[in-house]
Formats: structure tokens, C-alpha cells, sequence
């Protein structure tokens, strides 16, 4: 590698062609009918046109217009170059108002194309029909928010046996303004791969784009999907209770620096309790009752992406919340009789590379034999419908890999989709055709050399603790060999954790981040290296104490209680000898009490009792809120 911390190329375009932009249209006898121009692309010569006559027109039309807002490609773009940016405007100032949409979305790619072409404003959404229904899938431009609507097919009807495929549609202005036109006075019909003369002549006519999609960017559309096959908590709500926490995000402005975030209060047997931050106004759910194993706080992030729901309340029958963990996904699952409507937040800004470092070491894309997974995805494809559980048992393991790492990468190679209402995977078509999953394996070239470093064990680590608390962790790292260079280079990353694994001070000796331009874009692959250290022994630490707990000398756990209105607060910390505990109740001062024991298994055994009777007494966990 000549280049230690040259970037990854942006990967070859994404080319798409449409013989039309896709629109509602009325026909004879009070039929409206949805017509949804797809790719042309020689790998997908086998999709034909297909014609379903939906059956809940109103709830298809909201929930398609939510889905479309989350691809608004010209009404998002905005250059950063001044140059570009007044050749934009004169590109506007210029245009005929007598263009036709296509000519319109055909002069404002081909603007890109000569002035921008590196410019991201997404990419069309992408449709998918199989025995297991019709779904339709997207990603922002930004990469941090996912969205599928999904229709069973009692939802639909049709003549005939219909195809199995995956393709993307066109999903632009025209479309998703003729969605308002939509009623219940007469049929609908939607029809995927339409035909250039069922829509209006304005809306006819060739169109075609290119799209440098970023490798960031292709990685979160499998990389979201694939954590829900991690174990999840399910929290439900009602309608109502979604209804009054949009109402108290329309009615109060985000304070500046405070913490802006929804805390479930999870007790099993109970309902849920959320409080809105930073207000603290709380809600008791009136949804069915809390029923996992152990109660806790939750703490679920990217609440104002929750707005976009307000349309489709009056057609809600249950909402679900499936929430995994820090750095981890949060999936909104909204029940519409046969409709549902999948939200999914990444749970972290895209600049948050530590976090997104978290997500790939919890969800690694692993270099697995083509004929595992091609099996996995025949096995699918039979069944039509599996949990990852079933399809995981039908896998044969080896040392190598296992049923679940097998199912994770059939999901991170665009092979299946999952329905987040019912749990299960489905067949579809692959989402690039032009990429293999090794391709989208690393984010950048950094975070590659990074991983490989920590890989390869070139990476030492040292952990000291500051008098406030905070870690200071310190790394050699030898850097791989080189021609050129007559020795090793060893590099000293560094930085410090804050409490709820918050970093800062983060540096290094490098020339990467001794040049402030260049930090911009991320750090060195030194300190990468580091994290991806460090965060792997966390892991692997926390596994060991899991299953050895006679072996914890340093610990602390958190526990919360609500009490007659009163929010009763417990820190419990153990270090080695020493048990120390913090009671922090609402409206008083702290109070602390300190036990010194004679060995470290007295104090260790002290504090697992405490831990124990508090879960008892309904304290809830609160130490990954």
C-alpha cells in the first residue's frame, strides 16, 4: 500500500434510465392509477410490467408521500464552491418554463454532470415484489435514515402469477405531488414498470442519471438493515402516545446544548414510561404492557426525525419501538392494517467515526465462501419467508463462520430485506449490481488500514485514569512495512473517554493529523487502529466478566427509580477493595457511603448483592442510557 492514508476512490456511478418520471394518472370509469417508471438496466431484462389494484388508497398515498420526502434530490443540493454555485443560479435563471419534468430532471443532472460531478443527492428509491409482499425501501442522501413501506399482499390484488424482483423507480417531484391527488372515489392501481404512452406526454421521454454514490453511503443502506438481527427490545405504544409526544415536539424549540433524547422507563409487567428531554415532561404509555426481561432505562435518539409521522396518525393501529443499544440503529415500526411503515435512525451523526467504528465491529462484514451464502439465499428463496433464526439453523457452520454470520452477510450483500413488523427475511435482487460486498467492506482507506493494523496486532495499548475520572488511553503503533523506508515507523495515537463513551484530546504524531484540512475529513488511520483496539478489549472484557463475574474487580452500575413522582437515583462503584455508593433523590443533596472490606471478594460479593436487591426492589438499569 504506497499510500497509508490516501482515500478510497469513489466507486464507479450509479447509472439509472427511465423511459419517463413516474406520475398519477386518471383514467375512464373513476380508476387512478400510479404508474412508476423502473430502471432499465440489462441485468434486470427479466422484470415485465406489473399492475396491482391496491386496496387502502388514503393510507398508500400518506404513506408514500412520507416515504418520497425523504428524496427531494434538487431541493437539497446546494454547492459550497462559489463557482459552482453562481453557474447554479444562472442554470435556474435560465431555465424555460415550458421544459417538461423530464427535460427539466434531465437539464438539472446533465448541469451536475458538467459543473458538480462529484455532487451526492441521493438515489431513487427502490421497489421489491415477492411472496411476501411489495416493499419499497430508501436511504437520505445523508446515509443515517432508512425507510421502508411495506404492503402484504392482502393488501393488494392481481391476475395471474407475479414475478419476483428488485429495481429502483423513479420517485421525483411530479410523482410525489400527483400522490396529493389521491381519494377513495374509485380504484387504484399501481403500476410498476410503466409504459411510456399510460402517462401523460409531459412526462414522457428519456431519462437518465449518474450518481457518485459515496461508499458511506451504499455501506449504511444494507449496514442499517443488518442490525435488526441483533437482539432487540420492543417497547409498544399507541397511537395516542405517538400523537402527544409529536405535540410536544411541535410545541417547544430544542434548547442548545442539552441532551435531546426520548428515556424509557422499562419495567417488566408494567406499561412504558418515556420522559422528553430536555423538558423531563413524562408520558405513560397507554400500550400494552413492558415485557422484557429486566427493567431498565432506554435512551432513544434522533426524535425530531419522528415529525415526518404526523400524516399518517388517523391511519396508526399500534406502534413499535425496536431498540438495540448504544451506537446501534432505532427502529420506529408503525401498523397500518395491511400497511407498514419502517423507520429506522442510524442512532449518530455520519461525522461520528468512533460510533460508526462500534457498528462495524458489532456488525463486521466478513469475507465468508460464495457457496455458503449462495445456499443461504436458496434456502430463502424456497421458503420465501424465514426468521434469521430459521435461516441461521439451516446453515452448516464451521469454525470459520456460522449460521448467523451467514445470514448477516446475505443482508449486507442486498440479497434479503426484513420486514421489522413480523421479523422475517425476504428474497430480493441484488440493490448495486455493480458493487460485491468486499467492495463496501471499509468506509475509506483509513479505516481499512486501521483495522488491519489492529488486526495484525501492530497496535500497543495503555490505559490510565485522570483524577476526574475521564480514561486516558495512549497507543504505539507500528506502521506496515515499507519500501522506502530503511524502518518500522511507529507512530503514538492518543485520546481520552468520557463518561458514555464520549471522546476527546484525540491526537497523534502523524502528518495526517498535524494537518487541520486533513482532520476534517476523519482522523489517521493510527488512531483508528487504537479504537478499534480498545473498543475490541472493551468487548471482549465485558464478555468475560459476563460469564466469569467471580473475576470483576472494577465495576460501576447505575440504577433509577421513579417513586411517588420522586426520581430516585443509585451509582454503585467498585474498585477492588473499595464499595462506594451515590444517592442522588430529587430535590435533595447527594449523600455518599463508602465500605472498605479486607479482600477484594468480600467487596465483590457486597456488590453484586446490592445490584441485586435493587433490580429487586424495581430499580431500573440505567448504566447504557
Amino acid at each position: 500500500m504506497s499510500d497509508q492514508h490516501s482515500e478510497l476512490q469513489t466507486p464507479n456511478a450509479l447509472t439509472l434510465s427511465y423511459a419517463g418520471v413516474s406520475s398519477v394518472e386518471r383514467k375512464p370509469a373513476a380508476e387512478q392509477q400510479v404508474c412508476l417508471f423502473t430502471n432499465i438496466s440489462p441485468s434486470q431484462e427479466n422484470i415485465h410490467k406489473v399492475d396491482l389494484t391496491l386496496k387502502d388508497a388514503l393510507i398508500f398515498r400518506e404513506a408514500m408521500r412520507i416515504f418520497l420526502s425523504l428524496h427531494q434530490p434538487k431541493g437539497t443540493y446546494l454547492p459550497d464552491d462559489p463557482k459552482v454555485y453562481e453557474a447554479f443560479v444562472s442554470w435556474k435563471r435560465g431555465l424555460d418554463p415550458e421544459l417538461s419534468p423530464v427535460a427539466l430532471s434531465q437539464s438539472f443532472y446533465d448541469f451536475l454532470g458538467q459543473y458538480d460531478p462529484q455532487a451526492w443527492v441521493g438515489c431513487d428509491p427502490s421497489v421489491s415484489l415477492n411472496a411476501s409482499g411489495l416493499a419499497f425501501e430508501t436511504l437520505d442522501p445523508t446515509g443515517r435514515v432508512y425507510a421502508m413501506l411495506n404492503i402484504s399482499p392482502e393488501g393488494y390484488e392481481n391476475k395471474g402469477k407475479l414475478p419476483v424482483f428488485t429495481t429502483r423507480f423513479e420517485g421525483g417531484e411530479v410523482l410525489q405531488n400527483g400522490l396529493g391527488t389521491l381519494n377513495n372515489n374509485g380504484t387504484l392501481k399501481l403500476t410498476i414498470g410503466a409504459q411510456a404512452d399510460e402517462v401523460n406526454q409531459s412526462c414522457q421521454g428519456e431519462l437518465n442519471k449518474s450518481l457518485p454514490a459515496p461508499h458511506e453511503w451504499l455501506r449504511n443502506f444494507t449496514q442499517i438493515i443488518a442490525a435488526s438481527t441483533r437482539p432487540v427490545r420492543t417497547v409498544s405504544l399507541s397511537r395516542m402516545d405517538l400523537y402527544n409526544i409529536l405535540q410536544q415536539l411541535r410545541l417547544n424549540a430544542d434548547v442548545p446544548k442539552q441532551k435531546k433524547g426520548i428515556r424509557f422507563e422499562l419495567v417488566p409487567g408494567k406499561p412504558p414510561a418515556l420522559t422528553l428531554e430536555p423538558w423531563n415532561w413524562r408520558l405513560v404509555c397507554t400500550s400494552d404492557i413492558y415485557r422484557g426481561d429486566k427493567a431498565e432505562i432506554l435512551g432513544v435518539w434522533d426524535r425530531r426525525d419522528l415529525m415526518i409521522f404526523d400524516a399518517l396518525l388517523p391511519y396508526i393501529d399500534r406502534v413499535e419501538l425496536k431498540a438495540i443499544g448504544e451506537a446501534q440503529p432505532t427502529f420506529w415500526v408503525l401498523h397500518c392494517g395491511n400497511l407498514t411503515f419502517t423507520l429506522a435512525t442510524m442512532g449518530f451523526r455520519p461525522n461520528n467515526w468512533s460510533r460508526g467504528v462500534l457498528l462495524d465491529l458489532s456488525l463486521p462484514r466478513m469475507e465468508l465462501p460464495e457457496k455458503a451464502v449462495d445456499q443461504a439465499f436458496k434456502t430463502l428463496t424456497k421458503a420465501g419467508e424465514l426468521s434469521a433464526i430459521e435461516l441461521a439453523q439451516s446453515v452448516k457452520e464451521t469454525k470459520a463462520y456460522t449460521g448467523a454470520d451467514v445470514v448477516r452477510t446475505l443482508i449486507q450483500s442486498g440479497l434479503a430485506r426484513v420486514d421489522m413488523s413480523s421479523s422475517k427475511l425476504s428474497p430480493r435482487g441484488p440493490l448495486f449490481d455493480a458493487f460485491s460486498p468486499q467492495d463496501l467492506r471499509y468506509r475509506n482507506q483509513r479505516e481499512q488500514l486501521g483495522s488491519e493494523l489492529a488486526h495484525l496486532k501492530r497496535v500497543k495499548i495503555t490505559l490510565s485514569e485522570l483524577p476526574t475520572g475521564e480514561i486516558e488511553v495512549l497507543g504505539e503503533v507500528k506502521a506496515l512495512p515499507a519500501e522506502h523506508l530503511p524502518v518500522e515507523a511507529i507512530y503514538k495515537p492518543r485520546f481520552q473517554m468520557l463518561e458514555g463513551a464520549g471522546m476527546r484530546k484525540v491526537g497523534c504524531d502523524c502528518a495526517w493529523m498535524k494537518d487541520r484540512e486533513k482532520q476534517k475529513t476523519g482522523p489517521c488511520p493510527h488512531v483508528i487502529a487504537l479504537w478499534v483496539r480498545y473498543a475490541s478489549d472493551e468487548a471482549k472484557r465485558q464478555a468475560e466478566l459476563a460469564a466469569h463475574p467471580e473475576r470483576v474487580e472494577v465495576a460501576t452500575a447505575v440504577f433509577f427509580k421513579r417513586q411517588r413522582g420522586t426520581e430516585l437515583s443509585r451509582v454503585l462503584e467498585l474498585k477492588r477493595k473499595l464499595l462506594s455508593e451515590r444517592w442522588e433523590d430529587e430535590g435533595q443533596e447527594p449523600r455518599y457511603f463508602h465500605r472498605m472490606f479486607s479482600n477484594i471478594a468480600a467487596a465483590r460479593a457486597a456488590y453484586f448483592k446490592r445490584v441485586a436487591e435493587l433490580e429487586r426492589r424495581d430499580y431500573m438499569d440505567a448504566s447504557q442510557s
